[in-house]
């Protein structure tokens, strides 16, 4: 079963983009956070379309949290049951099974700052939730997934800088501990199994070109039972959410069972042939911007760039996507290819035309790195990106 993540900053301001990629990714269980709905405007019909079931637990201009699923969508329940009279003051947390998987979608509070009431609400929000997992779930044998937004990252690889955050929210060791506590009742931190290298983030501010520089925060979470988390094979973020027009600071968490299960990636052989080799762990070569392919990492084994802004390659998963960090080039009849390392005009033209060099002197130039690049509906349908099994972008820790 795919299950994501998703903080989308407010349902309503990025419905169209939320129904575009499910479109493209398919996944068979999405949870959001962050929805800023109330229960009466969520738009159950928009998901319904797209063959999907939904339950929304929100309270209007804050929080708000939904389950959206297409393999079922039973008992479920908002809020905690963990034997205390007193019930959760804001709609953070709704549980549903999907498939036979117990799927919680959390949005744990922000904090605020060290010490303020929010900081300590937070803590026992956490403590809430490890109770509730203590008394209504058997974690040695049930498949129990909980995602969400945690506002915590749980060491100093899941933050760009951790000077940087020195007596700040979300890294204090009573949080860390808070979502430890969770690790220790039996939950697995599936992303981090996979991927030891730092870097890899899933929240990036709106402020001070924080995405095109790299600094971010891994602060969405998918802890997995252990009979759940052997159920999945790879999991990786779309980074590519984070660009474009209007994006949430958060880009989805996407975990997918084994090949040859819903939510795998094409295979090898299913894909035309690069026609540039894959890089080397450490490479910070990059292959010609002419091709968008799937390929497996050499040895299973993450890849990490050299250090420099925009530098080279990470690879967040034994999938990982090589492509380019500009729009797919369209392909016009008699035009030739982009030479390896050529950067294209951000014109939406081919850069290798006259008529388009022309276009792009007197377009407003844009830096590539801190540019945003078109979201998936906007892809030329020639693309092999395309593909709705393969649509998305893997995480990666510089390139954009």
């Amino acid at each position: 079963m795919r299950i994501v993540t998703w903080n989308v900053n407010s349902l309503k301001a990025r419905l169209a983009r939320v129904e575009a990629w499910i479109t493209a990714a398919q996944p068979d269980v999405l949870c959001l956070q962050e929805t800023k709905m109330a229960d009466e405007a969520f738009p159950h019909g928009a998901f319904a379309a797209l063959g999907y079931e939904s339950a929304h637990h929100g309270e209007g201009r804050w929080n708000g949290v939904a389950v959206i699923s297409r393999v079922g969508l039973d008992d479920v329940r908002p809020g905690f049951a963990d034997g205390r009279d007193d019930p959760d003051p804001d709609a953070r947390i709704l549980w549903a099974t999907c498939g036979g998987v117990r799927v919680a979608s959390c949005y744990v509070p922000n904090g605020r700052e060290v010490g303020h009431d929010h900081w300590h609400y937070k803590l026992d929000w956490l403590g809430r939730l490890h109770d509730d997992l203590a008394a209504n779930a058997d974690l040695a044998a049930d498949p129990v997934v909980v995602v969400g937004d945690f506002n915590v990252a749980p060491d100093d690889r899941d933050v760009w800088d951790p000077s940087a955050f020195a007596g700040a929210t979300h890294v204090t060791p009573e949080e860390r501990a808070a979502v430890q506590r969770l690790v220790d009742l039996g939950l697995v931190d599936v992303f981090r199994e996979r991927h030891d290298a730092a870097g890899l983030f899933s929240w990036w501010d709106y402020r001070n070109l924080a995405f095109p520089k790299g600094r971010g925060m891994r602060i969405d979470l998918v802890l997995a039972s252990p009979p759940a988390a052997a159920a999945l094979d790879f999991v990786v973020v779309d980074r590519n959410e984070r660009k474009g027009e209007k994006p949430s600071d958060h880009a989805p968490v996407v975990a997918c069972p084994p090949s040859g299960s819903s939510g795998a990636p094409p295979s090898p052989t299913s894909t035309p042939t690069p026609t540039t080799a894959a890089p080397r762990s450490g490479s910070r070569r990059r292959p010609a911007c002419r091709t968008n392919w799937w390929t497996r990492n050499p040895s299973g084994s993450s890849c990490r760039p050299t250090s420099g802004r925009g530098a080279g390659w990470a690879c967040a998963s034994t999938w990982t996507w090589i492509g380019t960090r500009w729009p797919a080039w369209p392909r016009r009849r008699g035009a030739s290819p982009p030479r390896s390392g050529s950067r294209p005009s951000w014109t939406g033209r081919s850069a290798h035309s006259h008529s388009a060099r022309n276009a792009s002197r007197s377009a407003p130039k844009r830096s590539n790195l801190a540019g945003p690049m078109p979201d998936t509906a906007s892809r030329p349908s020639s693309s092999v990106g395309r593909v709705a099994a393969s649509s998305w972008r893997v995480a990666s820790a510089n390139t954009v």
